[in-house]
């Protein structure tokens, strides 16, 4: 398949838009070629309208792309869930870890529910299960979005959720690498930094990741700084984590999606334009801009102008 560089670039980017409208997004497809989309509950109506959006952005994606579309969501259950109407309130993760104790098949047959909901959507990618270790009880952003403090019952719970989306053929996504539970600030609003060793990382954080039964399909990385790999660039921009960690040295071999490049930890220390660059040169796969058009046109465009550049 021939595709233009605009079409390439396409690829490597999934966006969000604003409205109930799939107009909106189709236009966008059309215009300037994005490949993939995520979908927040600003998109969705009801169960029926997002249904059709994603059928009409699929027939967008193979028309101007040539290429079928990911379309993803955070659906983790929970207070993090996108999709409300017609669907089933699926418990938080930690309640999740609490019902394991009574039913060990407990996660499995939640992540079942979901994917089967969710392919019947035409949803193809969930932004779950959530891998994190809640190891700091002062972490203000995962708490009871993990299913413990205790990395063997996350790595556990993770691969049963998980198994239970690639039954409906739905990708799961373990976040947020290299973990997200063991800092006291919101990357949302700035760029939490560790100094944790890599030694000290495989005892608790990279747990889930390295599970000898089970690898997911996908893996969404985190927008931390681990001051002893890289003190430089936070996971989500570094080399030395995605390449050489995450790919070389712990062999993964599936699809790395960048966390929002529009979080505050990215977007105050990072002009936009050499964020996606920096995420594609550290072998993420995809880039996630999701809020905002100029914000996404500022990542498409510093991708293209790197590439011209050689």
């Amino acid at each position: 398949m021939n595709l233009t560089l605009e079409q390439k670039i396409g690829q490597l980017m999934i966006i969000g838009w604003q409205s109930e409208k799939y107009q909106d997004i189709v236009e966008l497809i059309e215009k300037y070629h994005f490949g993939n989309v995520i979908l927040f509950t600003r998109n969705i109506k009801s169960f029926s309208q997002i249904k059709k959006a994603i059928e009409k952005i699929q027939e967008a994606a193979l028309k101007y792309n040539g290429v079928p579309a990911f379309i993803s969501v955070d659906q983790e259950g929970g207070n993090i869930r996108r999709i409300y109407e017609d669907i089933t309130h699926i418990p938080g993760h930690r309640a999740i870890g609490a019902a394991s104790n009574f039913d060990q098949n407990a996660a499995y047959k939640i992540g079942k529910i979901v994917g089967q909901e969710l392919k019947h959507l035409g949803v193809n990618c969930n932004f779950a299960p959530v891998a994190d270790v809640n190891s700091n009880q002062k972490n203000p952003i995962i708490g009871i979005r993990a299913f413990s403090d205790d990395p063997e019952v996350v790595s556990n719970l993770a691969s049963d959720y998980a198994k239970g989306l690639d039954e409906h053929k739905v990708i799961a996504t373990y976040k947020h690498f290299i973990g997200h539970g063991n800092v006291t600030i919101d990357s949302h609003l700035d760029l939490p930094h560790l100094n944790t060793s890599y030694q000290d990382l495989e005892k608790c954080e990279l747990v889930p990741y390295m599970n000898p039964h089970f690898k997911p399909a996908a893996i969404m990385t985190a927008h931390i700084l681990y001051n002893q790999i890289d003190d430089r660039f936070p996971a989500t921009l570094s080399r030395k984590i995605i390449h050489e960690t995450l790919r070389e040295k712990m062999n993964f071999k599936g699809l790395v999606i960048g966390d929002c490049l529009e979080m505050d930890a990215i977007s105050r220390a990072f002009a936009l334009e050499e964020a996606g660059v920096f995420a594609l040169k550290a072998t993420v796969d995809l880039v996630l801009v999701s809020h905002t058009f100029g914000r996404q046109m500022k990542v498409r465009n510093g991708i293209i102008k790197a590439v011209k550049e050689g």
